[in-house]
């Protein structure tokens, strides 16, 4: 006769082993969106994340910072001299590709292990936000 403690222990293994070929415990590499073993992409490393968010943040900066110029000079800094000097605090790692009067487009790299770029364009009143890749922000 099995006493309560095996069976709840029997239980307890069952229901552990059970949860952990659910949560790829097998070390396949996880599951994809179907379910499917082994194709999960990778963890991201959180300095990476961390270094794309910054690269972000310092191109909105630049993007308010062109604004503030624009509405000083009637026209979008051409250069990262130009936008710099109006507005000092800005990273320097912020790279102005053009600006005029009905626009600008500005670059940056990321600090991450991709050393990815980051693409910010005005052109009227559209404002894209992409990666190297195309891909949205």
């Amino acid at each position: 006769m099995k006493t309560p403690c095996r069976t709840i222990t029997l239980a307890a293994t069952i229901a552990l082993a059970l949860a952990a070929l659910s949560c790829g415990g097998d070390d396949a590499g996880g599951e994809d969106a179907n379910g499917a073993p082994g194709s999960a992409a990778p963890a991201e490393a959180p300095e990476d994340r961390a270094a794309r968010v910054a690269a972000q943040t310092q191109l909105r900066n630049a993007q308010s910072a062109q604004e503030a110029y624009f509405q000083a000079n009637r026209t979008y800094a051409a250069s990262s001299g130009e936008l710099a000097a109006a507005d000092p605090r800005l990273s320097r790692r912020v790279v102005v590709e053009r600006g005029d009067e009905t626009g600008y487009e500005m670059s940056i790299e990321a600090s991450d292990s991709a050393g990815t770029t980051f693409i910010l364009r005005k052109q009227g009143a559209r404002v894209e936000r992409i990666d190297g890749g195309g891909k949205s922000w």
